[in-house]
């Protein structure tokens, strides 16, 4: 199957507009072209954290396989309201699949990507998915960077909100997440230099406690 979301502009009126602007997953067989699934989240115009009723839109997931069977288990994608969701395709079949969360039958992101000002921050690029490490009981590490470059406005230097990039711990315990940038530990740059005609740059490594935080996150400079 081809796995894929969405994508931006989806309530454009090109024949095919989509009445709600949401975010969605979709799974199509690649053999037929036939719709095997389509994983709506939910969140769409009405959802619009700004208040102005934009289309929201799902980037390129990334599909991750964790016991080895050659068959995937999850996939993680972000969209424009800065959520990272997290869909379990593990079930026996596409009536099973889903996102991965719901609060009172309403779908819950993994996480809601938020710079230090509360300020939304667009998830446009593929997650990446790793093992866990040390201090770690199960569960995956999701790597992504926060940031758009297509709409209007979005080449203007002045004003542009602070983007970040994290790392988070996915303990897929079946438990609703709550933790937010707060459950993180911050990291920095703290230099910039060039080195041998390449641009370097050191960031600290400041330890994280994994018995009571989520992982970390590095603010990237605007200037």
């Amino acid at each position: 199957v081809a796995i894929f979301g969405n994508g931006y502009n989806n309530s454009e009126a090109d024949g095919a507009a989509s009445a709600t602007g949401g975010a969605v997953l979709y799974i199509v067989g690649l053999a037929t072209g036939v719709l095997v699934n389509k994983i709506d989240t939910g969140a769409g115009m009405a959802a619009d954290p700004t208040g102005l009723g934009r289309a929201n839109g799902l980037a390129t997931p990334a599909v991750a396989d964790l016991d080895g069977d050659g068959i995937a288990d999850l996939a993680y994608a972000g969209d424009l309201f800065g959520n990272l969701w997290k869909f379990d395709l593990s079930g026996a079949g596409p009536a099973a699949w889903d996102v991965a969360y719901h609060s009172g039958g309403v779908p819950v992101p993994l996480f809601r990507a938020r710079g230090a000002d509360g300020g939304v921050q667009p998830i446009t690029e593929r997650p990446q998915v790793g093992g866990h490490g040390p201090g770690q009981i199960g569960g995956v590490m999701v790597y992504f960077g926060t940031g758009k470059y297509f709409e209007v406005g979005d080449n203007v230097a002045a004003g542009q909100t602070t983007q970040t990039f994290y790392g988070l711990w996915d303990k897929n315990d079946g438990a609703v997440p709550t933790f937010t940038r707060g459950d993180l530990v911050q990291q920095a740059i703290l230099h910039e230099l060039a080195v041998g005609g390449h641009d370097v740059r050191v960031t600290s490594q400041v330890t994280v406690d994994w018995a009571t935080r989520y992982g970390w996150y590095l603010d990237l400079y605007n200037t």
